[in-house]
């Protein structure tokens, strides 16, 4: 009877907990310049996998562990700027201009040279990439800061 509660409580935990499978990763790429090329994927659980490839403190694969309660409020972040409903990528700026004459034009901004981040997120069957190599919404920046700063990436990728 003892194994039985046992084995009931170890089940009723596992099952409240967030599965491991959910994760958003984080990868930045390579531009003709320095930019620090890496990717950071953290797990609901709380895992955290950094691989380093090109001007970074620390090149090569490192695994570690952070807070789940900071990677809650990640995940919780993601839902509020209702990721899944993101463009799949941003290559251009759109800007609107008035001109002199009263009339209204759209310009797209393209620019060379710059690194791709790409966030990929997966909530249970729900799995989306978005591509932002310019002119992403503001909230898309700040959500590729926010999963630097919860898997305390500036450890491997700064000072280099």
């Amino acid at each position: 009877m003892c194994h039985l509660f046992i084995i009931g409580s170890i089940l009723v935990a596992y099952l409240s907990s967030p599965p491991d499978s959910d994760y958003v990763k984080l990868q930045r790429t390579r531009c003709y310049g320095t930019c620090p090329a890496y990717s950071v994927t953290v797990f609901a659980g709380g895992k955290v996998v950094y691989v380093g490839e090109h001007f970074v403190k620390v090149t090569g694969k490192r695994s570690y562990t952070v807070r789940k309660a900071t990677v809650r409020r990640l995940f919780q972040s993601i839902q509020k700027m209702n990721f899944f409903s993101l463009a799949s990528e941003f290559l251009k700026e759109k800007r609107v201009r008035t001109k002199p004459d009263g009339t209204i034009d759209t310009l797209l901004v393209d620019v060379t040279d710059s690194p791709t981040r790409y966030i990929t997120v997966r909530i249970g069957n729900r799995l989306k990439t978005v591509k932002n190599y310019y002119g992403g919404p503001p909230e898309l920046e700040e959500l590729e800061v926010s999963i630097d700063k919860v898997a305390q990436t500036s450890k491997w990728v700064k000072g280099k």
